[in-house]
């Protein structure tokens, strides 16, 4: 019976202890420096996604401005950059990720996730920008040098961290990686290092150090493969292809034997080897007409009609000549002769005899 009761007793405490066992995980650093790029990594079993305006950010109780921040979701995961700003006073502060849904035993709930961090009163060495990224070709990263001197920030590039073991922020606090190079940046200086693109698809891994300050910055490259496939032709011959290759660029073909008929080798041959006919000048070839070769013609010779339009002209101009012709017949017999003037005869005659 005691067993029983153990039992029982340690199955009651299961079920209420298993509910409030949370299924979302949110890694930050316990402290940052002033300026410091905050790189913030939430994992769970997410019903929505998480997005920029369900992230909100408080100082003690009240809330706060960062100077830019964003989400990215790589392999399931959710990479949270901020870059604080200089102005932040230090003290202790908070990020809550409000309005999400994830499962929480059997239960799917929205409660606000919270992560705790406090910002000290000494400057980064510098800080970086963005903090995570998604590549599918050459990128860079920015940074800026904080301190009043040159700096030279150690760059390690970690292929396949996940493959590797250990994961991202396994060496969050220290560790080492494979051989880089180093960038010089002055004083005050924005620059930007540029990487070149892995062509795989891996999460993989940037480590950027100096003295004081370093970064572990997860890059998800995203490469997609094309493959050229020739063309698959069927039912037809490779002779075949060749013919239509010719035909295209105005090859003629003998249509009697077969023989293809180049630019070079038609001006040996006559109209007739060539399949065609000559046309005379009262002709006009029906077909196609190759002037390149004496007018030779590919189809068949006919007699040029004459035009209608020219018939009508003619008979237009013999119904206009004829109409002129009897207009100025008429014109002529419609004059009067002038009427004999007697007393200007008379005194002619009289003078005369005189």
């Amino acid at each position: 019976m005691k067993i029983l009761k153990l039992i029982f007793i340690f199955c009651l405490i299961a079920i209420l202890i298993f509910p409030l066992v949370s299924s979302v995980s949110i890694e930050l650093k316990e402290e940052y420096q002033k300026g410091e790029t905050m790189i913030i990594k939430v994992t769970g079993g997410f019903v929505d996604n998480i997005k920029k305006e369900n992230i909100f950010f408080y100082r003690g109780y009240m809330p706060t401005f960062m100077t830019e921040y964003d989400v990215i979701e790589i392999q399931n995961q959710f990479f949270i950059h901020v870059k604080p700003g200089l102005e932040k006073v230090p003290g202790n502060y908070s990020i809550h990720i409000k309005n999400v849904r994830y499962t929480q035993g059997a239960q799917t709930i929205s409660d606000d996730i919270i992560g705790n961090f406090s910002i000290n009163d000494v400057y980064a060495d510098f800080w970086v920008y963005p903090g995570a990224k998604i590549v599918s070709g050459d990128y860079s990263l920015q940074v800026q040098n904080l301190q009043s001197e040159t700096i030279y920030i150690n760059v390690v590039y970690n292929s396949g961290i996940q493959e590797g073991g250990g994961g991202l922020f396994s060496n969050l606090f220290g560790g080492s990686g494979e051989e880089g190079s180093s960038v010089e940046v002055f004083s005050g200086e924005i620059k930007d290092i540029d990487f070149a693109f892995t062509y795989n698809n891996s999460l993989d891994e940037i480590h950027l150090s100096s003295g004081n300050t370093e970064y572990f910055i997860p890059i998800q490259s995203i490469y997609e493969e094309t493959y050229y496939e020739e063309p698959i032709i069927d039912n037809e011959t490779e002779e075949e292809i060749i013919i239509e290759e010719i035909i295209l660029e105005e090859i003629i073909i003998d249509n009697e034997t077969g023989e293809v008929i180049t630019p070079e080798n038609m001006n040996s041959k006559s109209c007739v080897e060539l399949g065609g006919v000559e046309c005379l000048k009262e002709e006009i070839c029906q077909g196609t007409l190759d002037e390149g070769y004496k007018l030779c013609c590919f189809g068949y010779c006919e007699e040029e009609k004459s035009s209608g339009l020219g018939k009508y002209a003619g008979w237009i101009l013999l119904v206009v000549a004829v109409l002129v012709i009897g207009w100025i017949i008429l014109k002529k017999k419609s004059k009067k002769p002038k009427p004999t003037d007697l007393v200007k005869i008379g005194s002619k005659k009289y003078s005369l005899k005189k």
